[in-house]
């Protein structure tokens, strides 16, 4: 993910839209060889209709997937010049800036995905897990508990509220989230594993240790 550079302003796979960089809907596009037939079909697409913000969101979350940051950012930001307020763009963004260390930037695009797209509850769940990491429990209940009001069954909402829970020590709320999202995801290794620390803590052992190994056979089985 490096700075930006006179080659990132020539070359998409490294690029970073910014002024005096070709950029925008009618730039050349310049992509790097493609490294699988999946790769290949995103480049064509985007080749065939460069406007297509689906294109380049599929391909920014594909490259961001495989790892390729300073790639995805370029996708994303393609999709920003094409659409300010997408929601999803900017989340992604987020993401990546995350992953560059620019945790005031990364903020600030996590707060613009929830404005952009309050009734989403992935902007709220996506938005939780950077403020977990942050050590802000409290924001980062109140952003699940939104994703979860919107969207009850959102199983990774569920087992990170109960994650949030655990780290506030609130055994009893934590178990109740991890056994609700057991029971949509019997084989969520992350619930089991989080179920074993919540009944550790309230010393019962037995329980945590079927958990503990629940989690084992499904890490195993990975």
């Amino acid at each position: 993910m490096a700075r930006i550079t006179t080659l990132a302003c020539l070359l998409l796979a490294a690029s970073v839209l910014a002024p005096g960089c070709a950029s925008g809907p009618s730039a050349p596009l310049e992509m790097a060889a493609p490294a699988s037939a999946e790769e290949a079909r995103m480049q064509d697409a985007i080749r065939r209709d460069p406007e297509n913000m689906d294109a380049h969101m599929d391909y920014a979350l594909f490259l961001i997937a495989t790892q390729r940051g300073p790639e995805a950012e370029g996708e994303v930001r393609r999709v920003l010049k094409l659409d300010p307020d997408n929601a999803l763009a900017h989340q992604q963004l987020a993401f990546i800036l995350d992953a560059q260390g620019k945790e005031g930037a990364a903020m600030r695009e996590y707060r613009r995905s929830v404005e952009l797209g309050p009734e989403q509850p992935d902007m709220h769940w996506g938005f939780a897990g950077f403020l977990r990491d942050r050590g802000d429990l409290a924001a980062a209940e109140h952003h699940l508990r939104e994703a979860l009001r919107l969207q009850p069954e959102h199983v990774e909402a569920r087992v990170d509220m109960a994650g949030v829970l655990l780290l506030g020590d609130r055994y009893v709320e934590a178990e109740t989230e991890y056994r609700h999202a057991l029971r949509r995801a019997p084989d969520h290794a992350v619930a089991h594993r989080g179920l074993a620390d919540v009944l550790d803590a309230q010393g019962r052992t037995a329980e945590a240790a079927a958990e503990r190994a629940a989690w084992e056979r499904l890490q195993s089985a990975e």
